[in-house]
């Protein structure tokens, strides 16, 4: 499941957005959390986030949002 970019979820209570990245791992939520590596969750959770995995070849990051 490739979340799209805009597209708002919640992840153990927390919600995220999918966001356009310029740099890999830049700003993303999930970047140095101890429970959890992002490798782990490049499945069910959020799918892909590096450009050349992903049907739409873009770069995302996964933000947190109020």
């Amino acid at each position: 499941m490739e979340r799209q970019i805009g597209e708002r979820f919640q992840y153990n209570g927390v919600k995220l957005e999918v966001a356009e990245a310029t740099e890999c791992c830049v700003g993303c939520y999930f970047l140095n959390k101890k429970d959890v590596q992002c490798g782990d969750l490049k499945s069910d959770i959020i799918d892909f986030c590096c450009a050349f995995n992903r049907i739409d070849h873009k770069q995302v990051i996964y933000k947190k949002v109020e």
